[in-house]
Order: C-alpha cells, then sequence, then structure tokens
C-alpha cells in the first residue's frame, strides 16, 4: 500500500515539475550557437516588427495598461497621440542598424538606404502573406501546453512582416511559419549576407511615468526579442530584454506632442535597442572566452 502512494506522489511531482519547467523556465536571456556564429561578416535587419498600436504602458513588458498612469492620462486624450506604427517601426529600423554597425561587433550591417535600393528584396518582401499570416495550426500537445504563439504585427512596408512573438520573455518561434526557410535562403542570396535579424518588439510603447494632468515628459518602453539566423533560417542567436525609458524625451503637453518629436522618440527607441543588444552580446562572448581560458 504504501509503495503505492509513493509511486502515485512519485508521478505527481515530476508532471509538477515538468509543468514548473515549461511555465517558469522558458526565459531566454541570451542564447547563442558558437560554431555558426564565426561564419557570420554580414548581416541584414530583415525585420522590425510593433503592435499595431503604440499605447501608454508603465511596464512594457506587460499589456495591459498600467492603473496609475491610466488614471492621470485619461483614456480619451490618450487617443490624441497619433502615433503611426509603420513609421516607428521604420524610423527604429534605421537606426538599430546604424547604431549597431558603430558598436564594434564582430559582423557589419547592412543600412536600410542600401535594403531600399534593392529591387528584388522589394518583391521577395511581397511574398510573404500580410496581414494574415500563414501559421500552421497549432498541434494538440501545442494546445496543451503554452508554446511561443506568433500574433499580428506591423513592419515598415519593404520588409518582410513575421508577427509578434506573445511572449517575448520565450525567444523566438518560426516553427510555426510557413515557407519561412526558404525565404531567407532567398532573401539572404539577394542580399549578400551571411545572416539576418529579426526583430519582435511586442512591448514598444509609450512611457510618461512623471506625468501629470495629461503633460508631463515622455519617451518609449520596450520589451522586445532580436533572432539572428544564418541563410538556412536557422537561428543562431537569441536575446530577450526590456528597457523602460530610452533617456530621450519629448514634452507632452494636454496628452498631445509636436510632430517632430514622434520622430525623436523613434529615433532613440532604435538606438537604444541596438545599444542594448551590442552591450548583451559583448557581455556574453566576453565571459565565454574566459570560461575556455580556465
Amino acid at each position: 500500500m504504501m509503495n503505492n502512494l509513493f509511486k502515485i506522489h512519485s508521478s505527481a511531482l515530476f508532471f509538477v515539475a515538468i509543468l514548473f519547467l515549461i511555465g517558469c523556465g522558458t526565459t531566454v536571456p541570451f542564447r547563442v550557437n558558437q560554431t555558426a556564429l564565426k561564419q557570420i561578416q554580414r548581416v541584414a535587419v530583415l525585420s522590425l516588427t510593433v503592435p499595431t498600436q503604440i499605447l501608454f504602458r508603465e511596464d512594457p513588458r506587460y499589456r495591459q495598461r498600467g492603473a496609475l498612469l491610466w488614471s492621470l492620462i485619461n483614456l480619451r486624450k490618450s487617443e490624441e497621440l497619433s502615433a503611426n506604427p509603420k513609421e516607428a517601426a521604420t524610423i527604429a529600423h534605421h537606426h538599430f542598424a546604424s547604431q549597431l554597425n558603430m558598436m564594434g561587433l564582430p559582423f557589419t550591417v547592412m543600412s536600410q538606404e542600401e535594403m531600399l535600393k534593392n529591387g528584388a528584396l522589394l518583391e521577395v518582401a511581397k511574398k510573404f502573406p500580410l496581414p494574415n499570416y500563414d501559421i500552421k495550426r497549432p498541434s494538440w500537445w501545442e494546445r496543451l501546453f503554452p508554446i511561443n504563439r506568433v500574433v499580428a504585427g506591423i513592419s515598415p512596408d519593404f520588409l518582410p512582416t513575421f508577427g509578434l512573438i506573445k511572449h517575448w520573455e520565450m525567444g523566438a518561434n518560426f516553427k510555426q511559419l510557413v515557407r519561412f526557410r526558404s525565404l531567407i535562403t532567398e532573401i539572404t542570396k539577394i542580399l549578400k549576407v551571411d545572416g539576418v535579424i529579426i526583430i519582435s518588439d511586442g512591448g514598444y510603447s509609450f512611457a510618461c511615468n512623471g506625468c501629470v494632468y495629461n503633460s508631463g515628459l515622455i519617451s518609449t518602453n520596450s520589451a522586445f526579442n532580436v533572432a539572428l539566423l544564418n541563410t538556412k533560417g536557422r537561428k543562431i542567436l537569441d536575446l530577450s530584454d526590456y528597457f523602460v525609458d530610452t533617456g530621450v524625451n519629448a514634452q507632452l503637453v494636454e496628452g498631445k506632442i509636436k510632430p517632430e518629436d514622434y520622430l525623436k522618440l523613434y529615433q532613440g527607441h532604435g538606438v537604444k535597442m541596438a545599444k542594448i543588444f551590442a552591450h548583451r552580446f559583448k557581455i556574453n562572448m566576453l565571459l565565454r572566452t574566459r570560461n575556455k581560458s580556465y
């Protein structure tokens, strides 16, 4: 009798442990294939996807708006911020790529201007379904356990849109996307690069934690994932991170900012994201080098 009870309890504990690992052990702070990374000399930022609406959030890691901020910036007036998600993605993409090129990484990054001049890329980008992504139906296993699904998002016009990662901290998941690897192979040949960077920024939002009566200094937040893939569409680097406030601010007055200030905020967003990515990359490489020396 006692043996049977022990077996039952052991099985139950094992099942709980599995659930715990699936639910809590999925955060991807930094994962890299060191061998494959050595083959990367030049990359292109193939996509930067943002939410369909850029709203205010106290914490970019969560979808809900904070109750305190919601009381200070009321719903009707906050909608007066005419944020254009496509413009936000395009400007952030430009400054992410240009800033990353100045960070001393072991690979160079193709500029947005160079990508725009490539007519073949523009044609291939149209092949990827937008906005209804060609996503495989989840299996029974995926329905039973939480997985990192892809949801709708917006990218620059001249780039493919791969959607937003629903759980930014879990890492990139491209297995759901039909024809994904063949598309990556085709694009890397067109651009003559060794790899592509795909960014999902589901936490792209406005930050105004010190605002009072619809006025104050605002900035942008982010909870993002950056994936680096080789020419075969295989992931060789995966990084998830977030930031609150870029340090670049604009003045919010009675729920409005100057049109030119949007550009400044979007630029600062791309630069901040690139700096975080480069810093994490360098720290990770340094730690790996030191570990090898012992």
